[in-house]
């Protein structure tokens, strides 16, 4: 993926969609850990869940202990406690920032990108059509007006954003239920101002046969609809449910 979409460039507004429940928020962890690896300033902002599901779900990955046994507990073997306290020294030595505060507004997001202006920051937002605006205007309109916003701070600080967005469901209805651009929900504008586009996309999501309910194991295309800077086109990755795991 890192060959297809030519790197990471400062300023970039990159966008991650999808149907809920598809892996999205997934996706954009296993991306955030291995900028965070690079030397990255990393930081991300979940509307959706709280700080603490986030962290879980990065131990999982890191791990590769099942999501469900971490949240559990009581099932941890002394390895497993090795292996998570190991994990959670690795998290805090790359010092990303996670935020749950529920009501981020694009100024929230300006004052991150500001904060660590002495290294490329990557800031992730989990997911657009939760975030608040000032406008008291129609929603669709909100949105548009957030994701514009949102293109501004990172082209005047050189934060590269990535901006998780839901699909609405007028994919539901076709045939070939492969998202588009125009898919995504409330935000017609967010073509425009995104410098690239990944919709995901997993069969198994509408058809149950095509799951593995043994190894959790689904496949997930990633389609490069909007690419400046490189080429577009479809990905597939082995997406492990049960771990976070995405491998190409």
């Amino acid at each position: 993926m890192d060959y297809k979409i030519g790197g990471l460039e400062p300023s970039q507004l990159i966008v991650i969609a999808a149907r809920p429940s598809v892996g999205k928020t997934g996706f954009a962890l296993n991306m955030m850990l291995n900028i965070a690896r690079n030397g990255y300033k990393t930081s991300f902002f979940s509307l959706e869940t709280t700080g603490t599901s986030v962290l879980k779900r990065m131990l999982s990955t890191i791990t590769g202990i099942e999501l469900t046994k971490i949240k559990e507990i009581r099932n941890l073997t002394p390895d497993d406690l090795t292996k998570l306290t190991n994990a959670m020294d690795q998290i805090m030595k790359l010092g990303i920032d996670i935020s749950d505060k529920s009501n981020i507004t694009p100024q929230d997001v300006r004052a991150q990108a500001m904060r660590h202006s002495d290294r490329q920051q990557v800031i992730f937002i989990d997911y657009l059509q939760l975030m608040d605006t000032d406008a008291k205007v129609d929603r669709r309109v909100a949105v548009e007006k957030i994701s514009r916003d949102l293109k501004i701070i990172a082209n005047e600080t050189g934060a590269i954003i990535v901006l998780l967005s839901q699909l609405n469901r007028g994919v539901e209805s076709r045939q070939d239920k492969r998202p588009m651009l125009s898919d995504m929900k409330e935000s017609g504008g967010i073509e425009a101002d995104a410098s690239l586009a990944m919709l995901l996309y997993r069969d198994d999501y509408y058809n149950r046969d095509e799951d593995d309910s043994i190894t959790g194991k689904s496949i997930v295309e990633c389609n490069i609809a909007k690419n400046k800077d490189g080429e577009t086109g479809i990905i597939e990755f082995e997406y492990y449910k049960k771990t976070q795991r995405f491998f190409t």
